[in-house]
């Protein structure tokens, strides 16, 4: 009996070890695809996350491009292009001016501002006026549109108080800072690029002290 059992379990021994092996390899390729899944899971969710941020941030940055159009038929600001952050400094410093040019072009400024204030204030008027034409159902047509010529009007005459301005600042400058001033003009954009009542385009304030923004 003890010879029979010995011949039996050397018999079925490959046998055992056969699907012994196969055992441990099917384990082992189950553990590599949890692994691998796994590792698909988390790249999904990473994936997923940067989609979303990104999405976040398109909307917020549309948000904001939104906010700073103004409140032009345009989009584009109350008195397009409006004063530029730069005005802030109070000087044309790629000019270098003496003392006496700033004074003289802080003047000009100052009687710029004094011009466009009315006209300003008329076109918030005017296109306060025509939103409330514009809302409801009975729509004046000719009356919404004798508004825009009048904003049309007030913004040409902003446009040619600005033209003017220019004309007279240069004037105050010697032939090497005309050529400073003339390759720099038309190159500003509006308080903060479209920030607020002012925003870029057309023909605001521009920066005053400096007038290659002021179109």
């Amino acid at each position: 009996m003890k010879n029979k059992a010995e011949r039996e379990k050397n018999i079925f021994m490959p046998l055992n070890l056969f699907f012994s092996t196969l055992s441990k390899k099917q384990i082992f390729k189950n553990n590599i695809l949890i692994y691998y899944k796994t590792k698909i899971m988390k790249t999904k969710s990473i994936l997923s996350s940067v989609l979303v941020l990104s999405m976040i941030v398109a909307f917020g940055y549309s948000a904001m491009a939104q906010r700073g159009q103004g409140m032009s038929p345009k989009g584009q600001g109350m008195m397009g292009q409006g004063m530029n952050q730069n005005a802030a400094n109070g000087n044309c410093a790629f000019l270098d001016l003496s003392a006496d040019q700033q004074t003289k072009v802080n003047d000009l400024r100052t009687a710029l501002i004094a011009k466009n204030l009315p006209l300003q204030n008329q076109l918030g008027e005017l296109a306060a006026k025509k939103r409330s034409l514009q809302t409801g159902n009975n729509q004046d047509l000719k009356a919404i549109s004798k508004v825009i010529d009048d904003m049309s009007g007030v913004r040409a005459q902003v446009q040619k108080n600005a033209a003017e301005h220019r004309l007279a600042v240069r004037s105050l400058l010697t032939d090497s800072q005309k050529v400073l001033f003339d390759a720099h003009q038309g190159t500003g954009k509006g308080m903060g690029a479209g920030k607020g009542m002012c925003g870029k385009g057309g023909a605001g304030f521009g920066n005053q002290n400096c007038p290659r923004f002021a179109k």
